[in-house]
C-alpha cells in the first residue's frame, strides 16, 4: 500500500500526481491540513480523497457487480455492489449512470441507478421476462432485448430517467438462425440485426415504421456498435477478418471494408467507436491486440495486448474500454484517449466483499 499526503497550504493544494509506472499498486489518498499557526486553533483531522469512478463492470462468475477506481494507469477494482446470484445478465449504460439487469429468480428486467449512491431499483413496464441479451446504445439512451427462448426482441426507448417500450416488432421465428450480435441507435429508431444459419449469414436493418431490410450478406458477425448521435454503425466480421462502417443505416447504407487482415485484423470479437466517431477500435482474439483505425484519414495502428481480448466495454472516462473478464487476476483496458493509445492493468481489490445495501430486488418485493 502506498499513502499519498496532499497538504493544503490557504487556499492551495499541492498535488503528487502518480505515473503509469504505479497501474499495479494499490493507492490510498488522505489530504492533511497544514500545521496550526498561532492563533489560529488546533489542526482538523485528516480528510479521506474519494479516488474517482472510472466505471462499473459484472463479474459473471459472481454474479456481482464492481467499480473501477482510479485513474487509467493507476486503478483497482473496488467493493463489489452485487451479492451472488443476485443477476443472471447486466448491462452498463456507456455513460455508467445505470445498469440493466435480470434479477434472480424472478427474472424481471430492471433498471439500477448508479448515481444515486442508495443504488434505487425501478422496474421497467411490459419488458418481457428471462431476458438473454442486453445491448445498450452508444450513449445509453435506448437499449435492444433478446430472448432466446421466446425469440422475441423488444426495443427500449427513454433511457435512464423514462424508460418505455416502444412498438417495434420484429420476426425471428426462423429457428435455424441463430443471432450473433446486435445494436440500437441512440434514438431507438433503427436496429441492427446479425444472424446466421450455419454458413451463411446475414445482417439486417429493423427501421422504426419502415421494417426490415437486408443490409449486407456476411457470416458470422461477432460485434455491431453504432457511433454516438448517429446512424452510422460499425461491424466486426470475425470469420473475414474485416472492420466495415455503414453509413446511413436508414437510407443507401453504404458499406466500406475500413480495415482487413492486412491491416491487422484478426478475428474481431468486439468493435467500437470512440465518443467523437472519428476512429475505430477492434479487438482481436486471433492476434491478442486491439486495432485503431482513423475512419477519415490515416494508418490504422496495432497495439499489443498480450492477451486473449473478449470485448470492448466503454468506460466513464473518454475512450477507454475494459479488454478482458473479470477474474483474480489483473484486468486489462484500452486507453484510446490519448495520441498514443496503451493498454492498462487494473487490480483487482476487494472482490469477496459486497456492500449490504446493493442487493437487486424487484421493486414491491424482497431482495433477491
Amino acid at each position: 500500500m502506498i499513502a499519498i499526503t496532499l497538504r493544503k497550504f490557504g487556499r492551495g493544494v499541492f498535488v503528487l500526481h502518480l505515473g503509469a509506472l504505479l497501474a499495479i499498486t494499490q493507492v490510498r489518498l488522505t489530504v492533511e491540513p497544514s500545521p496550526a499557526k498561532a492563533g489560529h486553533g488546533v489542526r482538523d483531522e485528516a480528510q479521506p480523497v474519494r479516488e474517482p469512478v472510472l466505471g462499473y463492470i459484472f463479474n459473471q462468475e459472481l454474479r456481482r457487480l464492481q467499480p473501477i477506481l482510479g485513474i487509467p494507469g493507476s486503478a483497482h477494482t473496488g467493493v463489489a455492489l452485487e451479492p451472488s446470484a443476485a443477476a443472471s445478465e447486466v448491462a452498463v449504460s456507456p455513460r455508467h449512470d445505470f445498469a440493466l439487469a435480470v434479477a434472480a429468480p424472478s427474472a424481471d428486467l430492471v433498471l439500477l441507478d448508479l448515481r444515486d449512491k442508495n443504488l434505487p431499483v425501478r422496474s421497467i413496464p411490459k419488458a418481457m421476462p428471462g431476458v438473454d441479451m442486453i445491448f445498450i446504445s452508444p450513449s445509453g439512451t435506448s437499449a435492444v432485448l433478446y430472448s432466446r427462448r421466446a425469440r422475441a426482441v423488444q426495443v427500449l426507448a427513454g433511457l435512464p430517467d423514462a424508460p418505455s417500450i416502444t412498438d417495434s416488432k420484429i420476426d425471428l421465428s426462423n429457428p435455424r438462425e441463430s443471432i450473433t450480435a446486435m445494436a440500437v441507435s441512440d434514438d431507438a429508431a433503427v436496429m441492427l440485426v446479425a444472424v446466421t444459419g450455419g454458413e451463411v449469414g446475414s445482417l439486417f436493418a429493423f427501421v422504426s415504421q419502415a421494417g426490415e431490410r437486408l443490409i449486407y450478406p456476411l457470416n458470422h458477425i461477432s460485434s455491431i456498435s453504432f457511433l454516438e448521435g448517429s446512424r452510422d454503425a460499425l461491424v466486426a466480421a470475425y470469420e473475414d477478418n474485416q472492420v466495415l462502417l455503414i453509413r446511413d443505416v436508414t437510407a443507401a447504407a453504404t458499406v466500406e471494408v475500413v480495415a482487413d487482415e492486412s491491416s491487422g485484423v484478426s478475428r474481431p470479437v468486439a468493435v467500437a467507436a470512440s465518443r467523437d466517431g472519428r476512429r475505430a477500435f477492434a479487438a482481436n482474439a486471433g492476434s491478442g491486440t486491439v486495432l485503431t483505425v482513423p475512419l477519415a484519414s490515416g494508418l490504422p495502428a496495432i497495439i499489443p495486448c498480450h492477451c486473449r481480448p473478449s470485448r470492448l466495454q466503454r468506460l466513464a472516462d473518454d475512450d477507454a474500454f475494459v479488454l478482458t473478464e473479470p477474474s483474480d487476476v489483473p484486468l486489462l483496458l484500452l486507453d484510446g484517449s490519448s495520441a498514443g493509445s496503451r493498454v492498462l492493468m487494473v487490480l483487482p481489490d476487494g472482490s469477496a466483499a459486497p456492500t449490504s445495501k446493493s442487493r437487486i430486488a424487484v421493486p414491491g418485493g424482497s431482495p433477491q
